[in-house]
């Protein structure tokens, strides 16, 4: 906690202590306008629980990027927990990592003793390994479930393992705005939240869960200070309470005229915090407070005071101004690397009452207390014309240097890396290196699920780069890639159609041939079969123009999918024998090997057609044993998908459920999460026609939750009617 937070708001703090006395489950909002003190009412709301003599208190605090969505806040949290006992507490780099308020957790409520069969009455509060292992495996995230389902189960563990005087409280406080993707699921938790549970956001007037119908409709949430309208300013009698807790405030300032000089911020919480820790840590006088209420002027005072307290030294400029620049919550590492400032140097620094109250803990890092001073650091990097002057380029210059170095440092990309590299080498060298940084993360947004951000990320690099630019087409056509993943096809046709406007300017007749296969293959989705024909004998023309043979080949498969689509057998096989031709004049060997079995799919799909399904099945076969030799897994696990057909068609649902899991978990290794979506999806209903209800469900929720994670709106719906038929037919107690 700061040490300027505004400890008082007695009757807010009143009635928390109300609400937290009552068992119920309930999630609480603290609502209010940046800078109106709600970070600070929160940290509070905790101090007090903890300090409860009744009741057992234990909480953790997660601040919530604007990226992350409710699943992924969900998933975090039964990771933690999970990992928490795992976690050594005195090799953690911070006292307030999530994993030592976890392990704190676990100790204070006694959960591992409960777990264990102790009961919910007297708890131990020895954890034993042993306990403690089978309490985080109950609790650990299991990636095949639905995560809202599985959240509110876990929750529910906790729940029953808690003393009867036991509460738990989880703290949400968005870094900035929060994220509006299927917020409503914070209000379905809500109105089955467990007992002895409690959810406490922080929340602008204008983000989701002030505004959302859903959530402002649930009567179990309450609000501080009693309406979304936003907290009030600071009463009198907080305002006492604060001055009450300083030493120098009372022996160097005169009662009277202090509280004269505060009254003039007209009770906001952040003016009068800030001017508190001015003049207790700082060795302020009144007249070095700013004499404008406008919260800006304070955070310019408060910026001025670092520097005068710090003459002559450049290092602790440095660091705040590398804080601003990386601006959200990052490793010690990276900020010393940034400012160019050794550890133990910010750690020296870290030991002046002043610099701690402006930086604020957090899991994974550290980060500037609030939005105001860093913008304000911010703003005295900019020239005049508010681009950033040389030392900011030069630190998101490095910045970006750091984060690419670890991004693929690990076996799995640095999930800060891949949202911030984009970020930060936009700043340092301008859109075209964004755009560059921005296709370099692909494949880490893709193994991380994260589309929804790389989506966003796109559509903002269009407002950066020249209409009509070789980017812009670049961007538009990875954008079309993406919404057709999504299955938001209408928008995926429309970057289409404008990047293929603009490319005519160009001659670049291989980035046009990659466009027109990519807008057959979107009206193949479509089931507009003869646009689909027409678009792959474009790109094929294209091909053979450059002389791209493989492209040729490529387009000649995908133009015999149509013809048997459409029913033209005949034209097929016809295509297929010209692809199968152009094969064997490939000179490169696993090039050759690679169309050869694409070829072969594409044959097996005829004689599927046909009903030929013992030699598809044989072609389908032969494909494969040439992916293996090449090891391409990708392929590989479509075919398993072919042989899957074959076998629903003959009727050997065992045999198509074990191809089709094959490709999963093959789709699963790749990261190709789309494709494990509807491999999920699909066997899911196989199971369910063979009346395996129970893997079936699991199998649905894991469909959903990956389709959620694309950004898939359409089919996360449809399968949410599945459930809920599925639902309703086990209340009604008949099969699904």
């Amino acid at each position: 906690m700061n040490h300027h937070a505004p400890a008082g708001r007695s009757r807010k703090l009143a009635r928390w202590k109300e609400l937290l006395a009552d068992p119920v489950g309930q999630a609480v909002i603290v609502a209010g306008k940046p800078g109106s003190g709600k970070t600070f009412l929160l940290d509070r709301m905790v101090a007090e629980g903890l300090k409860q003599e009744s009741l057992c208190c234990a909480a953790v605090r997660y601040v919530v990027p604007p990226t992350d969505s409710p699943g992924m806040v969900m998933r975090n949290i039964m990771e933690d927990v999970f990992f928490a006992a795992r976690a050594k507490v005195g090799l953690l780099e911070t006292r307030t990592s999530r994993f030592y308020q976890w392990n704190t957790v676990i100790d204070r409520l006694g959960l591992a003793a409960s777990a264990g069969g102790t009961g919910s009455g007297g708890v131990s509060r020895t954890t034993s390994g042993n306990d403690a292992c089978a309490l985080l495996n109950k609790l650990r995230y299991d990636p095949s479930k639905n995560v809202f389902d599985q959240f509110r189960e876990r929750l529910e563990l906790i729940s029953r393992w808690m003393p009867r005087n036991g509460r738990l409280i989880i703290v949400l406080d968005p870094e900035r705005e929060m994220h509006a993707f299927r917020h409503e699921r914070w209000r379905s938790l809500v109105a089955t939240l467990p007992s002895k549970l409690k959810l406490l956001f922080a929340q602008r007037p204008e983000d989701p869960l002030v505004v959302g119908h859903e959530v402002l409709s649930c009567p179990d949430i309450p609000y501080m200070p009693g309406t979304p309208d936003g907290l009030a300013p600071l009463e009198d009698a907080d305002i006492d309470f604060l001055l009450a807790g300083g030493k120098r405030l009372r022996t160097s300032f005169r009662t009277g005229e202090l509280k004269a000089k505060l009254d003039f911020y007209r009770g906001n919480p952040y003016s009068v915090g800030a001017a508190i820790a001015m003049l207790e840590f700082a060795e302020g006088t009144l007249d070095d407070l700013p004499t404008d209420e406008v919260p800006e002027r304070m955070a310019e005072a408060q910026w001025n005071r670092l520097a005068t307290l710090f003459p002559g030294d450049p290092e602790v400029v440095s660091l705040f101004r590398a804080y601003a620049v990386l601006e959200t919550v990052v490793p010690d590492a990276i900020v010393c690397a940034v400012a160019g400032v050794e550890a133990e140097s910010l750690e020296r620094y870290l030991k002046r009452p002043y610099v701690r109250s402006l930086i604020r803990d957090e899991p994974g890092g550290r980060c500037i207390y609030h939005a105001y001073l860093a913008d304000t650091i911010r703003s005295t990097m900019r020239l005049p014309d508010g681009s950033w002057n040389e030392e900011a380029k030069r630190f998101h210059q490095i910045a970006a240097y750091v984060y690419q170095s670890r991004l693929h440092s690990g076996l799995y990309p640095d999930a800060l890396a891949t949202l911030r590299l984009p970020e930060h080498t936009l700043h340092a060298e301008g859109p075209n290196a964004f755009v560059k940084a921005l296709c370099f993360c692909e494949e880490a947004f893709r193994t991380l699920g994260l589309w929804v951000a790389y989506g966003n990320l796109l559509e903002k690099s269009l407002g950066m780069i020249p209409a009509g630019s070789p980017a812009e087409i670049d961007i538009r056509y990875r954008l079309g890639r993406l919404r057709m993943r999504q299955e938001n096809h209408d928008a995926a046709q429309r970057e289409f159609e404008i990047a293929s406007e603009r490319i005519r300017s160009y001659d670049d007749p291989k980035r046009a041939a990659l466009l027109t296969m990519e807008i057959g293959r979107l009206f193949f989705l479509q089931k507009r079969w003869s646009k689909s024909e027409r678009a792959f004998r474009r790109g094929i023309e294209a091909y053979r123009k450059i002389g791209d043979t493989a492209g040729v080949i490529e387009g000649l498969r995908a133009l015999a999918e149509v013809q048997i689509r459409l029913g033209h057998t005949e034209e097929a096989e016809t295509t297929l024998d010209e692809s199968h031709r152009l094969c064997e004049t490939i000179t490169l060997p696993r090039l050759r090997q690679r169309t050869a079995a694409g070829v072969l799919c594409a044959i097996g799909m005829l004689d599927e057609s046909r009903g030929c399904y013992d030699k598809a099945a044989e072609r389908f076969h032969e494909a494969l044993d040439l992916t293996k030799e090449l090891y391409d897994r990708e392929i590989e696990a479509e075919i398993h998908l072919y042989l899957r057909d074959i076998e629903q068609q003959i009727g050997d649902l065992p045999g198509a459920e074990k191809n089709l899991a094959k490709a999963i978990r093959i789709f699963e290794e790749l990261h190709m999460i789309e494709n494990a979506a509807e491999g999920y999806y699909h066997l899911a209903i196989l199971e369910q026609g063979q009346e395996k209800d129970m893997v079936a469900g699991e199998h649905f929720h894991k469909a959903q939750t990956l389709f959620r994670q694309l950004g898939n709106r359409r089919r996360t719906d449809a399968i949410e009617q599945i459930l809920e038929e599925r639902r309703r037919c086990t209340v009604n107690g008949y099969a699904p």
